[in-house]
C-alpha cells in the first residue's frame, strides 16, 4: 500500500465525529450513553496512527526533526486550547459560587496549561468514576494531557529506535512488547505477586484492584491504546497484503465492535481493562482494513461525518465548559437545553476551527516567531487570570446565614462535630501498613441485642444512625468494625485481619451483623461484593442474624451538594422544597442500579435488605431531606451525612418501620 496516501483517511475524521458525539452525549449525563467516555480511547488510538505515521514519513525522507515535529503538534493542539481556556476563564468568573470551586477552577486552570491536569484531577478527585465534576470547568484536559505527554514520549521514543538499526529493524516487535507490557499493568498490576504461584489466590482478572500507578489518569495505562494506533501505522507503512487481498470486510467487523462496546461497558467501570480491547482493537481494524471502496468508508468519508471529524478537537474543548456553565445555572433543565447547546458547541467549534485552529497550523501565515509571541502573550494573561481567581473575594457568602436564617450553614464546624464523635467512638488496631478502626467500648448489656455494624465509613454512618437514637432503638446496643470487606475472602495480608475480627469479643458477642458499605465493580471495593458469600457462610455458621443495607444515592457535585444548591442561587432565595428537589435531581441514577444486585442476593439468601434511599429520600415527590427539623444539613457530601442528619434518618428509619431486630 503506498503509504504517502493514507495521510487523508476522510474515513478516519468520520470515526473521529462518532468519538466526540459519543463523549459529548457522556458528558450530558443521559443514562443510555454511559459509556460514552470510550470515544477518548478511540482518539488515542488515532493519534497513536498519526503520531507514527507523521514519524515515519519524516524518517524515510531523512527530515526527521525533533523541534520540527513537536512544532507542529503544538501548534495544533495549544492555539485552539489556550483559546478555550481563556474565554472558558472570563465565562466561569462570573459564576465561581464559593471558595473551594474557585480555587479548584484556579487549579484545574493551571494545571490544563501546562498539561498535567490528568495527575491534578487523579490527586484531588482519585478515582475518575467515583467522583463526579459537573462543575469543574476544564475537567476534560486530562485527556489532552496525556496527549501533550505522549507527543513528547514518541518524539523520542522513535528518534531512538530509528537511529540504531538493530532497533528499527524490530520496530513492531518493539512495539508489542511496549503494548502488552502496558496492558498487562493496566488490568492485572494489582493481581501479581512477587510470591508463588505469584498470582493471588482467588483473584478475579474480571473485578481488578487496579493499580493506582496504571489507574484511569495515568500515561502508562493508556500507553497500549496509542501503540494499537502505532502498530496500525507500520503494518500500513511496511506491507501491502492489504492491497494484494482483499480484506475490506473486516473494517465492518471494527465498527461492530465499537458500537458493541458501547452497551458491553454501559455498566461496568473497570475502566481502561481488557474490556477496552473491543473498541481499541474495533478502531485498529477499521484503520489497518477499512479503503475507500467500502461501504463503511462512504459512509464515514461522507460530506457529513467528514466536517464533523474536523470539528471534533474544537467541540471536545467546548463542550465541557459550556456545559458546566448551563449545569451550575440551570441544572434542572439542563436536559432540555441539550440538544441546542450541542449545536452552538459545534458552531463555536467551526469558528475556532477556521480562525484558530487552521491559521496557526500554515506557517505562512503564522511563523515560529509570531507563534512564541502568542504562546508568550497567552501566558502571560492566564497567569493574571490565575492571580484574579485567587483573589476573588465572595462576599455574597456572608449574606447566607441572612437570607437562609432558618438554616444552619456552616458545614465546616458539623463535618469536624462528626469526626471528633467518631474519634471519641473508636481506636485502631494496626496490621503491619493497614489498620481496622472499632468501637472503643464492647458490649456491655446482654439483656439487649448486640448488633455489630461492619463496613466502610458507610458503615460508620449507619453505626451513627443507630448509635444517636438510642431512645428509639432502645432494645439493641450498637457497635461498629470499619473494615474493608474483601478480608473476608482471607486472601494474603487479609487473613491476619480476618482471625482478628472473628475472635474479636465485638463479633463472638453480636447478635446480628449489619453490613453496610458502598459496593463497587471496580477499584478498591471490588470484591467486597465477592466477599459477601464469605460472609454469609461466616455470619450463619456463628448463629448470627445477617442485615444487608444498599448503596447510598451518589449525589453529582463535587463536594457539598446541599451547599452546592444553595450557593449556585446567588440572586433567589430557594424554598427547602425546592432545595430538596433540587437535591434529589443530583442522584446519579446509574449508581443506583447496583442495588438492585444487592436486593436480589439479599432475597436469593434470605436475608433482611434495607434501601437507604426510602429514608433518605422520598421517590414518589422526587425529595431529598437536606435539612433536618433544626435547619441542619443532614448531606455531608456526596455519599456521607452529617451527625446531624444521621440522626435525622434514624428517626425516620424507625418511623418508617424498616428494621426489625
Amino acid at each position: 500500500m503506498n503509504y504517502q496516501k493514507q495521510n487523508l483517511r476522510k474515513d478516519l475524521n468520520g470515526l473521529r465525529f462518532i468519538s466526540i458525539v459519543a463523549v459529548i452525549l457522556y458528558h450530558s449525563k443521559i443514562s443510555f450513553f454511559n459509556s460514552g467516555f470510550i470515544g477518548v480511547d478511540i482518539f488515542f488510538v488515532l493519534s497513536g496512527f498519526f503520531i507514527t505515521q507523521i514519524l515515519l514519513n519524516q524518517n524515510k525522507s531523512n527530515n526527521l526533526e525533533i523541534f520540527f515535529f513537536l512544532n507542529k503538534r503544538f501548534r495544533r493542539i495549544l492555539p485552539a486550547l489556550i483559546f478555550v481556556i481563556i474565554i472558558s476563564s472570563f465565562a466561569i468568573y462570573f459564576f465561581l459560587y464559593e471558595p473551594e470551586h474557585t480555587r479548584v477552577t484556579k487549579d484545574s486552570l493551571l494545571y490544563s496549561s501546562i498539561f498535567f491536569s490528568n495527575y491534578y484531577f487523579y490527586q484531588y478527585f482519585g478515582d475518575y468514576f467515583v467522583r463526579s465534576s459537573d462543575y469543574i470547568t476544564y475537567f476534560h484536559t486530562w485527556s489532552l494531557s496525556i496527549e501533550i505527554q505522549f507527543y513528547i514520549f514518541f518524539a523520542f521514543f522513535y528518534l531512538t529506535i530509528f537511529k540504531i538499526k538493530i532497533l528499527f529493524e524490530n520496530i513492531k516487535l518493539i512495539i508489542l512488547i511496549f503494548l502488552i507490557f502496558s496492558l498487562i499493568c493496566t488490568q492485572m498490576g494489582a493481581n501479581f505477586t512477587l510470591n508463588f504461584p505469584f498470582i493471588e489466590k482467588k483473584q478475579s482478572l474480571y473485578f481488578f484492584n487496579q493499580p493506582w500507578w496504571a489507574s484511569f489518569y495515568f500515561p502508562l495505562s493508556r500507553m497500549w491504546q496509542f501503540l494499537f494506533g502505532s502498530y496500525a501505522a507500520l503494518i500500513l507503512f511496511r506491507e501491502d497484503f492489504i492491497t494484494k487481498k482483499n480484506y475490506s470486510y473486516i473494517s465492518l467487523v471494527g465498527i461492530f465492535l465499537i458500537f458493541l462496546s458501547f452497551f458491553v461497558l454501559n455498566k461496568i467501570n473497570t475502566h481502561p481493562s481488557l474490556l477496552t480491547l473491543v473498541p481499541v482493537l474495533g478502531t485498529y481494524l477499521i484503520i489497518v482494513y477499512n479503503n475507500n471502496n467500502t461501504t463503511l468508508s462512504k459512509i464515514l468519508g461522507s460530506n457529513f461525518f467528514n466536517k464533523g471529524g474536523i470539528l471534533s478537537y474544537s467541540a471536545y474543548l467546548i463542550h465541557y465548559p459550556l456545559f458546566v456553565i448551563f449545569k451550575i445555572n440551570f441544572p434542572n433543565q439542563f436536559n432540555i437545553i441539550l440538544v441546542p447547546l450541542i449545536l452552538i458547541t459545534f458552531l463555536f467549534s467551526f469558528f475556532t476551527w477556521k480562525f484558530i485552529e487552521n491559521p496557526f497550523r500554515d506557517f505562512k501565515k503564522v511563523n515560529n516567531k509570531k507563534f512564541l509571541l502568542f504562546l508568550i502573550i497567552s501566558y502571560l494573561i492566564i497567569f493574571l487570570i490565575l492571580n484574579i481567581f485567587q483573589n476573588f473575594k465572595h462576599t455574597k457568602l456572608n449574606d447566607y446565614n441572612n437570607i437562609y436564617e432558618k438554616f444552619n450553614l456552616n458545614l465546616e464546624k458539623q463535618i469536624s462535630e462528626r469526626k471528633e464523635y467518631f474519634e471519641n467512638n473508636s481506636y485502631r488496631v494496626k496490621f503491619n501498613k493497614d489498620y481496622i478502626d472499632k468501637s472503643k467500648v464492647n458490649f456491655e448489656n446482654d439483656k439487649k441485642l448486640n448488633v455489630l455494624v461492619i463496613g466502610n465509613s458507610h458503615g460508620e454512618d449507619f453505626f451513627s444512625l443507630l448509635d444517636q437514637n438510642k431512645d428509639l432503638f432502645d432494645d439493641i446496643e450498637t457497635r461498629f468494625l470499619r473494615v474493608q470487606l474483601s478480608v473476608f475472602l482471607s486472601e494474603g495480608k487479609d487473613s491476619e485481619k480476618l482471625e482478628y475480627i472473628l475472635n474479636d469479643e465485638l463479633f463472638r458477642r453480636a447478635d446480628i451483623i449489619i453490613v453496610s458499605t458502598n459496593f463497587r465493580v471496580y477499584g478498591n471495593y471490588s470484591k467486597d461484593f465477592l466477599a459477601l458469600n464469605n460472609i454469609n457462610s461466616i455470619v450463619t455458621s456463628y448463629k448470627k442474624k445477617l442485615l444487608l443495607t444498599s448503596n447510598s444515592p451518589f449525589f453529582r457535585n463535587y463536594r457539598s451538594p446541599v451547599l452546592d444548591i444553595v450557593f449556585r442561587h446567588p440572586k433567589i432565595k430557594l424554598s427547602e422544597k425546592k432545595i430538596n428537589k433540587e437535591l434529589f435531581n443530583l442522584i446519579d441514577k446509574k449508581k443506583l442500579e447496583f442495588n438492585k444486585k444487592l436486593e436480589v442476593f439479599s432475597k436469593k439468601n434470605n436475608i433482611d435488605f434495607i434501601n437507604k434511599i426510602n429514608f433518605l429520600c422520598d421517590t414518589k415527590n422526587e425529595t431529598c431531606d437536606a435539612f433536618d427539623e433544626n435547619g441542619n444539613i443532614t448531606i455531608m457530601d456526596s455519599y456521607h451525612y452529617t451527625l446531624q442528619g444521621a440522626k435525622f434518618f434514624g428517626q425516620k428509619l424507625y418511623d418508617k418501620k424498616m428494621i426489625s431486630f
